[in-house]
């Protein structure tokens, strides 16, 4: 089978199940190329607004570098959230969650199996399913393949399983999915070949591994590296108060092999928080990775490590500016900023918070905090806290800030505001990762 010429000459379909980043991404991927794909959701709503042409991922059109609402407009992506549609398709990308509450959970992805199944069964030809959601090490062995053998599927015969595990950095134009190291690998390397004709499309540098288990635990793996790397600087932060701890950290990047780290209030998004949980659900041998065990103890407790270092009993209305955990997109999964809002309302703080990318409601609801309008709600805080780099907060006048009567004191995490002369002001300016002076930290 010629793919590469079916794929174009339309005799070969796509579906993408699951329209969140990486699914539409894919989707966008193939589109840009010229090849028509399906993109499935259950969100109903989701699918309308795509279907309109509403982009519901903010500033992805930066990270693909293209109008995003022609490419929906154009008949190259037929979102739908009605399984028939996708009867004719043979080629499949899963891209559905494996979390559940910030918890390893793979119900969505055999309910996606079980729906390729079906399609399976009655096209009578060979499905590809290339799996992109990241996985718990084992689950192919354990969970997916005794799935699809106890629905009579032959693998290798009535299906190809691979395994493409996405490496994505959605704030930044140079880390997308064309240009990436990918990882690939196929169940007992079946039709490696066709399934990398069929990625290579859209991405310039597949990895070709022959050891399905080994790529499984790929993206696990790298991101608990990271996990406990960042544990690390933050706990840094905590044991040298007095020290230019970012500055260390830059130092110490310049030698060959070490990476470059920052301090933070935490480690967020879908993917580094996770990697710990994956990576000890799949070992028999859990104790022998108490490294991360550990890891995932302290940044459990780290909040009220945070809480205690920056004194913040001392202020009673706290302002909170970014519930995104990374800057200018839209993700809140295991923000530092929910567990830190948890934690204020536990002291009996009041604290408002403020991102442009969601609604109030969705601020209420997220935080159970009241949301925060920039600068003229600003009155009656003594603390703020700058959590994310998003560039509305980069472009906001910061005369207007010092005009505040009330405010005591600001904590920049990323330190976008340390060129002002802050000396100058009666603002106490704190940055994360910079030292604190002796009567602002507690010792733990």
């Amino acid at each position: 089978m010629n793919i590469i010429n079916n794929l174009y000459g339309k005799t070969v379909h796509i579906a993408i199940w699951g329209c969140g980043y990486i699914g539409l991404t894919t989707a966008i991927s193939y589109a840009f190329k010229g090849i028509k794909c399906y993109a499935y959701d259950i969100d109903e709503s989701k699918i309308i607004d795509l279907q309109n042409g509403k982009n519901p991922i903010p500033n992805l059109d930066y990270w693909c570098g293209r109008n995003l609402k022609k490419v929906f407009q154009s008949n190259r992506i037929y979102f739908t959230s009605n399984l028939v549609d996708l009867k004719n398709c043979t080629i499949h990308f899963i891209a559905v969650p494996t979390e559940n509450d910030m918890e390893p959970c793979f119900e969505p992805i055999i309910q996606v199996l079980s729906n390729i199944v079906d399609i399976c069964k009655q096209n009578k030809t060979k499905n590809y399913i290339i799996i992109e959601s990241t996985l718990t090490p084992g689950t192919l062995e354990k969970t997916i393949v005794p799935f699809l053998h106890n629905q009579n599927i032959d693998i290798g015969l009535d299906i190809i399983l691979a395994i493409a595990p996405r490496r994505d950095w959605f704030i930044s134009q140079d880390k997308n999915l064309k240009n990436l190291p990918r990882v690939l690998a196929t169940y007992d390397d079946q039709e490696i070949d066709n399934v990398k004709t069929i990625l290579s499309i859209i991405c310039d540098n597949i990895v070709l591994s022959h050891d399905y288990k080994a790529a499984e635990m790929v993206k696990s793996v790298e991101n608990t590296f990271r996990y406990v790397e960042i544990s690390l600087a933050n706990q840094l932060l905590l044991a040298y108060p007095h020290t230019d701890i970012d500055e260390v950290l830059r130092l110490c990047s310049t030698k060959w092999n070490m990476g470059t780290y920052f301090c933070s209030f935490g480690i967020g998004g879908y993917c580094i928080p996770l990697a710990a949980k994956y990576l000890i659900q799949g070992s028999e041998y859990k104790n022998a990775l108490s490294i991360v065990e550990q890891a995932e103890k302290f940044n459990d407790d780290y909040p009220h490590f945070i809480f205690s270092y920056f004194n913040l009993e001392k202020y009673s209305s706290i302002g909170i500016l970014g519930l995104s955990y990374k800057e200018n997109i839209k993700v809140s999964k295991g923000s530092p900023t929910i567990d830190l809002c948890q934690l204020l309302q536990k002291y009996g703080k009041d604290v408002k918070v403020n991102d442009p990318y969601y609604s109030p409601e969705e601020i209420t609801s997220l935080t159970g905090c009241d949301s925060l309008k920039l600068i003229s709600d600003f009155s009656g805080l003594d603390c703020l806290i700058l959590m994310v780099a998003h560039e509305e907060y980069k472009l906001m006048d910061i005369g207007k800030i010092i005009s505040n009567q009330t405010l005591q004191i600001i904590i920049d995490q990323p330190g976008i505001w340390n060129k002002y002369e802050w000396r100058d002001t009666s603002i106490k300016y704190l940055q994360v990762g910079k030292k604190v002076l002796s009567e602002d930290y507690d010792e733990q």
